[in-house]
Order: structure tokens, then C-alpha cells, then sequence
């Protein structure tokens, strides 16, 4: 596999994405960390959605080096 030429605006991309995934991680990992208690409907949504932005963000991530999403 050869190495893909990553522009300055792409590279500014990727910072931001990068941070968009792990927070978007992280808070989708809050919303289910419920202790003993099933997850509410709110928390699930809130799941559903942070978990989508955190792979929307990578999708795109892979789409700037040139990888297989």
C-alpha cells in the first residue's frame, strides 16, 4: 500500500475529526454506563446519536487516506 500525499486543510481535518470521534466516543460510552439499572430510552438515544457522529467522523477519516470505509 502506498502512503496518500495528506494536504494542509486535510491534515487541519483530521485534527478535528480526531477529536470529534473520541468525544463523540466518549460520550456515547457515558450515555450506557448505567450501573445496574437498564438503559432509558433517553440514554439509548443519546447513544444512537454519538455513536453515529463517531463513525461518521471516522468514515471520514478513512476517506482522507484513501481507505476502504
Amino acid at each position: 500500500m502506498s502512503a496518500r500525499s495528506i494536504s494542509a486543510e486535510e491534515s487541519a481535518e483530521i485534527r478535528l475529526l480526531r477529536a470529534e470521534y473520541f468525544d463523540a466516543s466518549k460520550r456515547a460510552a457515558e450515555a450506557i454506563q448505567t450501573g445496574d439499572n437498564d438503559i432509558d430510552g433517553e440514554n439509548l438515544r443519546l447513544f444512537i446519536a454519538e455513536d453515529a457522529r463517531a463513525a461518521r467522523a471516522m468514515r471520514r477519516i478513512k476517506e482522507i487516506y484513501g481507505l476502504q470505509a
